[in-house]
């Protein structure tokens, strides 16, 4: 809930956005202020869309020329050939963003981009050529959608050339995986010998849940062994021009938030800090003390692209599929946690979601997974005793 902007003594306009509670039950609100009225109710809207959501306005915000620029530094730049990048830029620099470059991510709608495919066939344009800028539109919002800058991939409801829509107009995102017990079992495995970090990382991912930018930020003095807890405080972003970049999560109830480490995990963490003191006594003064758990060996940190190339490359080596992602450890914490406790609302607490239906609406297949085998184990069970004569 926003406050009605007011005006300061300077002249300014002062808004207030309530943002929740925070763990000892007290209310947390932001503020700002701005040099109109209209630009206070806007970033008060904005922040309560984002409480709603789990969008990040901050990159919603962003035209698509800058988006597309941010898409080129952490993906195309680091993931694809240097033949694919060529293509990618010519298509995009030089087309495509002359045409949506100055709408903002967020207002970009599916007809935006049926327009811009049918300019192509109108200007002459093969059906492949619309195709192929289709498919690489189509990978610059995937990117979007996975990272939260958008509410809905709009290209979900844009006409494929020479096909048809992707899917039914609809609001429900496609279902998230999750690695199963023995797939986990055999990456952890080939990682541990793969590389000390990322064993570190996944590990530590699958038993906390936390996401990327997260696990980047973690640091010594948020981990309370007594307490059996790690608080999420610091998160490590990329900023286009600037490099990675540490901020504090905002203090809202659903991102300022503790997480409950086992005995397992904190002697885990242990380990870590043991390593880590070898190698301050090693270094001696070329150790960089960030405070951080996970870093290298000279304490410095990884950026994020860096984490995630690491995965690609440890499944390529390793041969696992394709999905495993940084994030994929985030779900399979989910997965976990729900054969477990069935409680999606405590999840919510643990992934730090701003709302009970997100949550929901993600991870609420695997509870009907485990539904469909406890149906199957009840009709086992029964017609051991009693079975059902033709």
């Amino acid at each position: 809930m926003a406050s009605d902007p007011r005006k300061t003594k300077a002249g300014n306009w002062e808004v207030f956005v309530y943002m929740g509670r925070d763990s000892d039950g007290k209310q947390i609100r932001e503020s700002a202020t701005f040099d109109t009225k209209k630009e206070a109710q806007r970033w008060a809207r904005d922040k309560e869309l984002e409480k709603e959501t789990g969008i990040l306005m901050e990159f919603a915000n962003m035209t698509f020329k800058q988006y597309v620029d941010k898409w080129f530094d952490e993906y195309v730049d680091e993931q694809l050939s240097p033949v694919t990048h060529d293509r990618y830029y010519n298509v995009f620099y030089h087309q495509v963003l002359k045409v949506l470059g100055r709408l903002k991510l967020k207002e970009i709608q599916p007809a935006h981009i049926q327009s811009y495919l049918t300019s192509i066939r109108k200007r002459g344009g093969s059906t492949k050529t619309q195709q192929y800028h289709y498919a690489i539109i189509s990978s610059a919002l995937t990117y979007a959608d996975e990272m939260n800058y958008i509410y809905q991939n709009p290209m979900q409801n844009v006409r494929k050339p020479g096909g048809k829509t992707q899917r039914k107009v609809t609001k429900k995102k496609k279902k998230v995986k999750a690695i199963n017990r023995d797939m986990l079992k055999k990456w952890l495995e080939f990682v541990q010998d793969y590389d000390q970090y990322l064993f570190d990382y996944c590990y530590i991912a699958i038993n906390t849940g936390m996401c990327l930018e997260e696990m980047i930020g973690s640091r010594w003095k948020d981990l309370n062994f007594s307490k059996g807890i790690i608080t999420v405080e610091q998160v490590a972003v990329y900023v286009t021009g600037r490099g990675t970049v540490f901020k504090e999560t905002p203090k809202a109830a659903d991102r300022f938030r503790n997480i409950p480490i086992s005995d397992s995990l904190a002697n885990f963490y242990r380990g870590i800090w043991k390593r880590q003191q070898e190698m301050k006594m090693h270094l001696g003064d070329e150790y960089k003390d960030h405070n951080l758990i996970l870093c290298k060996d000279d304490g410095e940190h990884y950026a994020p692209r860096t984490v995630q190339n690491k995965i690609r490359k440890a499944r390529e080596a390793g041969g696992f599929p394709d999905w495993i992602t940084s994030h994929i450890f985030r779900h399979t914490f989910a997965s976990l946690f729900l054969a477990e406790n069935k409680n999606i609302k405590e999840l919510q607490k643990l992934l730090g979601h701003s709302s009970y239906v997100i949550t929901a609406d993600t991870y609420s297949h695997f509870l009907k997974k485990d539904f469909e085998r406890a149906r199957n184990d009840i009709s086992k069970a029964v017609g051991s005793v009693f079975s059902v004569q033709d």
